[in-house]
Order: structure tokens, then sequence, then C-alpha cells
């Protein structure tokens, strides 16, 4: 096979020009044909996980627009991890999201075939294995997707969580009518502190930081009692074996800006299955509200966009003839109270490095607890205190001794 590869920055010596032929052409056409290809790093090595991201480019030099554009992720024990998580839980992740690409996201562009219905919710898969650890997909940058993380208005929020309803209606579809098991996409961490021990960090950066914020000192005060037991609490609502939701449904489990791709007509696409889980679809929903929400509509349309969100999970069962049991808006609410202990683990650990301008230079094992204690004092962050009253009331706080 003749062809060149031109590598701008440092990868891996298997990613080569002859691993891309022979996972991304098809047979006929990988003699037959004078390919190029372009491999780079898609970020620092600065990373909140231990994923390596490459963008390759494959280039038909009888055939140029015949050119294949992808994203390659993969893992390695020299790349910076800061959340510390173990590398063990890292290849679990990986292959997890292969796993929903294989065997639920796959499983929805058939139904959608069989309907008519058009949307899509993630980019092309192409190719996974296991070792190495690799998940290639289609790289939708050069189609005009990317963040946005000023889509904050109350649209746009709504637009959002139509496609978060439309994922979970399908995933509870498929379960029910199609006979998939996905209890098997189980939480990964059954002891948080053991494996993400920055979420105590965070809540000690958190609760010291608002302590000088107006009239927060009574929730710092209560946070510093609830300190022995957050733990507990956070692993009650993660374990599997305490998964009595009203209902499940396949969350994405890590709803946050850079998961979320905008297209040139404000097309949604979701990235990013690792944490994708068979559990409440608070998870998702909370997420929501913490990652993508201004702090107004978090705080005084909540009910409104929980009720937008059960009115398009209800509307997508109902066009794929689903005739059982439809969980209601109650069902919605009460899973939204019965996991609301996850909002103090949100503006902990994800809104405080939200808000922080972080540094990929900075030493890996100091930068991600420099950066919250920058985030909890972010003007723009204090904003959240009005949330704090509605919270206490609800007594998450509360414990038994």
């Amino acid at each position: 096979m003749s062809g060149e590869c031109k590598v701008v920055s440092d990868v891996p010596e298997w990613l080569n020009h002859d691993y891309l032929c022979k996972v991304l052409i098809k047979d006929d056409q990988r003699d037959s044909q004078d390919w190029e290809s372009q491999i780079i790093r898609f970020r620092k090595v600065f990373n909140n996980l231990a994923t390596e991201l490459f963008q390759a480019k494959l280039t038909n030099r009888k055939s140029p627009s015949k050119a294949i554009d992808v994203i390659i992720k993969t893992i390695s024990e020299n790349t910076t991890n800061y959340f510390k998580i173990p590398f063990h839980h890292q290849e679990l992740m990986c292959n997890r999201e292969s796993d929903i690409y294989l065997e639920f996201l796959s499983e929805v562009e058939k139904i959608q075939k069989e309907i008519g219905d058009n949307d899509i919710f993630s980019p092309k898969y192409y190719h996974s294995s296991e070792k190495p650890v690799v998940l290639i997909l289609e790289d939708l940058s050069p189609k005009g997707y990317f963040p946005n993380i000023k889509k904050t208005t109350l649209n746009d929020s709504k637009n959002l969580l139509e496609k978060i309803a439309k994922m979970h209606a399908y995933s509870y579809y498929i379960a029910k009518k199609r006979g998939k098991d996905y209890r098997k996409f189980d939480n990964f961490f059954t002891d948080l502190s053991q494996n993400i021990p920055v979420i105590h960090d965070a809540y000690d950066i958190f609760m010291e930081g608002i302590k000088i914020w107006p009239g927060c000192q009574q929730f710092a005060d209560k946070l510093n009692k609830f300190k022995p037991h957050y733990n507990k609490a956070l692993t009650k609502l993660f374990a599997s074996k305490n998964n009595d939701s009203k209902f499940s449904v396949l969350v994405h489990g890590d709803l946050y800006t850079y998961n979320v791709l905008y297209g040139p007509n404000d097309e949604i696409i979701l990235v990013d299955y690792q944490l994708t889980a068979w559990r409440s679809p608070a998870y998702d929903l909370i997420g929501f509200f913490n990652a993508f929400c201004s702090t107004e509509d978090n705080a005084y349309n909540r009910d409104l966009l929980i009720k937008h969100y059960h009115e398009n999970f209800r509307l997508t069962l109902k066009k794929l003839d689903f005739n059982e049991y439809i969980p209601t808006l109650l069902d919605v609410h009460v899973e939204m109270v019965k996991y609301g202990l996850l909002d103090l683990m949100y503006w902990s650990v994800y809104a405080t490095t939200y808000f922080a301008r972080i540094d990929p230079n900075r030493e890996a094992d100091k930068d991600i607890r420099v950066s919250m204690k920058e985030g909890v004092q972010n003007p723009n962050f204090r904003k959240i205190s009005r949330l704090f009253s509605d919270f206490l009331e609800k007594g998450y706080l509360e414990y038994e001794d």
C-alpha cells in the first residue's frame, strides 16, 4: 500500500498510517487506492481523565473528496489524570463508551430508520478495540460542530433538554420492548473516597470558600457538620445496589459544556459516553441544571424545565408506539428530590473548576485544587448562593448519628 503519514505532534508508535488504513478503509479499496494521512494531538496533556485524543485525516489522492476525518480516543498511564481515578477504572470507562456505541446507539439508529427519525445523537462510530484501548469516531469539527459555552438562555436549555429526554426515552423503550438488559451498564465507583479522592478536597475548598460570601455562614456551618457523612451519603446514591429509582434510563452521566456539540444550525450532538450508566434520570437532569442553565433558571425555572423534559420524554415514547406504563411528571420530581444531594457535588467539583482560569502548565497534582480555590471566589460563581436556602429546606444535610 502506497501512502504517507504526516505526524504534526507526538503520537503513540502504533498510531500510524498503516493502522489508520487498516481500520478505516474497506478491504476492496485498501490496496487499490493511494491514501495519505495526517495525525495530530487533539489537546494538550492537561485533561480531567487519562484519555488521550488525536485528530486524524485520511485523504484519497485521486479523489480528495473521499477524505475521512476522525477522532481517536485512547488511554495512557502517563497522561495527566486530574481527578486521580485509578487507571483500571479508566480502562473500564473507555470500554464502556465503546459498548454504548455498539449496544445502544447502534440500536437507536436502527429504530430511527424504522420510524423515519433523522435526529443524530452522536458522532459516527468507526472502530474500537480493548488492546490497545481505542475508540475511533467521526470528527465533526470540519462540519462545524463545536461546544458553545454561551448557550445559557431558557430556550437553549429547552433545546438541550429535548435531546436528553429523547435519549432517555429511547433507552427506556429498548429495555422494555426489545429486551435489552442495560442493567449491566453499572456505575464504576462504589467507593468515591477511594476512587475519586478529589471529591473530598473539593468539598473542603467549597466549604471554606463560601464562608466569606455574604449571608452564607450558616450554609458553611451545615457543610462542616455534614462533612463526616458526605462520602457515605454520595456512595449510597452511586452504588448500584442502592439504585431504587422509580424508573431508570441510560443516562449520559457526564453532561458538561464540552460534551455537547452544536452544529451550524444549532443541531445538538452528545459526546463522551464513558460514564453512561443505567440510573435515575436525575443524574443527567441535575448535571444539566448545574452545567448548562443560568443560575436564574436553575433557581427559578426548574419546575418549568422538568415539565419540558417530561413532555418530550413522553412524546418520544408515544411516537415509538410504547403502550406500557410511562413514568409521570410526579415520578420525575420524586427522582429529583431523592438524588438532590448531587447538586452539592456539582457545585463543589464541577462548578468550581468551570469558573476557574485553569493553566495547563501547572503541576497536575496541585492544579485542580488551585483552580477550585480560584473558581469558588469568582463573582459569577457566587450567584449560586441563591440556591442554598432551598437546599437546606429539603434536608439534604440532615443526618442520623
